[in-house]
């Protein structure tokens, strides 16, 4: 059986790949690109399948990460390929995958100002969630995405 702290890995390094796809490109590029669409929608697969591999304990320790919803998206995603709803997909994308990356520079002790850039995008991802008037399906991931990174770390912390 694979480590916790892989599964935490996994999730973390699939944030990133999904920023780096979709750096520097438009929804409509997005809702165009057969092969873009895709990269996207395995990555998402790979963080929620690595959610659900997430020991109970963890979850336990960690309620405020919301790990039903994240292996629901990815289930959603995996077995409703016809009825994906690309639009959900590219703000979990776009929205909430690249703070993962300013997080993880944050939590680097040598780097203050990146710690002070990923404050500021969690701040304004919190406020455009709050006063968006739809449920904010791809909010749960974002914060999920960063908190695990924090958990990998962590993990990697312990065991150093």
């Amino acid at each position: 059986m694979r480590h916790e702290s892989l599964y935490l890995t996994d999730i973390v390094e699939a944030a990133d790949h999904i920023a780096q796809f979709i750096a520097g490109v438009e929804f409509q590029t997005f809702q165009t690109s057969e092969m873009l669409r895709s990269a996207v929608a395995q990555k998402l697969g790979v963080i929620g399948e690595a959610a659900a591999h997430v020991s109970e304990e963890l979850a336990t320790r960690h309620p405020e990460v919301p790990w039903p919803q994240i292996v629901a998206f990815r289930n959603i995603l995996v077995h409703s390929y016809f009825g994906i709803d690309w639009d959900v997909v590219w703000r979990a994308a776009r929205n909430r995958c690249r703070p993962c990356k300013c997080r993880s520079l944050a939590s680097s002790r040598r780097n203050s100002a990146a710690r002070q850039v990923a404050t500021q995008s969690e701040r304004a991802m919190s406020q455009r969630s709050r006063s968006s008037r739809e449920p904010n399906r791809a909010g749960s991931l974002a914060l999920a995405i960063r908190r695990m990174g924090q958990l990998r770390r962590e993990r990697d912390a312990e065991a150093a």
